[in-house]
């Protein structure tokens, strides 16, 4: 029985890789009205979407998965408006970032080159509900997908080692007695 079922999910999975479907394509539908020219440092954008980026799944954009608020401390002129500047301090070793604005009732997200911590940004790429261009920005949010590799430091080691020394000699003092 059990092989029956694991044919069933290989084959339901097999179709839906070879119709292309993805994350993305399941809940966002792309509007396509971005580009980069209305994030400075962006390299590619995906977007408008309908909806609210908060509460959609953004895994698929631009190839991504695990998409999370990255929790970056940035300044923001022109909030409530159709554009202004951004700046962030640092990058704090992430390697992934993506800009989201959101405005009217959709939003896009740009991929950014973080060799820059400032820019403009517009929402010209975004509809009113009208479906004219550039509604007024209700929200700015950057996300990541983290970085990729958090390495272990030596301490971490250290204490591996020292937990398995406590160990060795545990067992050579009950081998005595």
């Amino acid at each position: 029985m059990r092989n029956v079922f694991r044919r069933v999910g290989l084959a339901a999975a097999l179709a839906l890789a070879a119709s292309g479907a993805s994350a993305l394509t399941m809940g966002l539908t792309d509007l396509g009205t971005c580009n980069t020219s209305q994030f400075t440092t962006s390299t590619a954008c995906e977007g408008a979407f309908s909806g609210n980026d908060a509460n959609s799944d953004l895994d698929g954009l631009f190839g991504k998965t695990g998409w999370v608020d990255a929790g970056l401390a940035f300044s923001l002129t022109g909030a409530g408006t159709g554009g202004g500047t951004w700046s962030v301090t640092d990058w704090g070793g992430l390697t992934t970032v993506m800009a989201v604005l959101k405005g009217g009732p959709t939003f896009a997200g740009y991929l950014l080159d973080l060799s820059s911590t400032s820019g403009t940004w517009n929402t010209l790429g975004l509809l009113k509900g009208s479906g004219g261009a550039g509604p007024d920005l209700s929200h700015f949010t950057f996300y990541t997908t983290g970085p990729s590799e958090v390495p272990l430091p030596a301490a971490g080691w250290m204490m591996i080692a020292g937990l398995g020394g406590l160990g060795a000699l545990r067992r050579s003092r009950r081998r005595v007695s």
